[in-house]
């Protein structure tokens, strides 16, 4: 059997506002709007999803388990509350660049646990309600862009765990406290 491997990573997007992808939906028929469990699984050599500007409330723990091979994800710009489960990146080995910016989540500290360990060097968690940056350890981090959110409090310890740290940006926040 011969596979053919593109020299090109593969890229998979999804205009805004999209509910259907090759006659498979992409979220459920619901009031909240999620991603089809089963939607990505036999995308086995994706490297890039584009899920920016539609209007995913939830993921599924198993979203993204079969996309082993994943370096980019952006989920901007949706309708993301409260917090992602840690389950949902359990395969992300690989993943590089998080876009989570854009949406309503509060807490990430159960994100960045999972992705802890990874290769995560860019995570965009502008635009949100995130009030706290618990300390998990990204030694890949080189950006975290984490502009607008509900930030008031940034000890010493806040980066500690993020060596790597190059690019960071805390603007349009409530921090009363350096």
């Amino acid at each position: 059997e011969s596979v053919y491997k593109s020299p090109v990573p593969f890229f998979l997007i999804l205009p805004s506002n999209s509910f259907w992808c090759a006659n498979v939906p992409l979220c459920h028929k619901s009031p909240h709007h999620n991603l089809h469990p089963v939607l990505f699984s036999d995308l086995f050599q994706l490297e890039s999803l584009i899920l920016s500007g539609n209007q995913l409330s939830t993921i599924p723990d198993d979203a993204f388990s079969s996309l082993t091979l994943l370096s980019h994800l952006m989920l901007d710009s949706n309708r993301l509350v409260t917090q992602i489960q840690p389950k949902v990146f359990a395969n992300a080995i690989n993943l590089k660049v998080l876009d989570l910016s854009h949406n309503n989540l509060h807490d990430i500290s159960s994100t960045l646990t999972s992705l802890s360990g990874g290769s995560l060097q860019s995570l965009s968690i502008s635009h949100n309600f995130v009030s706290n940056l618990k300390s998990v350890k990204l030694s890949s981090l080189w950006r975290l862009q984490a502009s607008n959110n509900a930030l008031s409090n940034i000890t010493s310890s806040t980066f500690g765990e993020y060596p790597s740290l190059q690019v960071l940006d805390l603007s349009n926040n409530q921090i009363t406290y350096i």
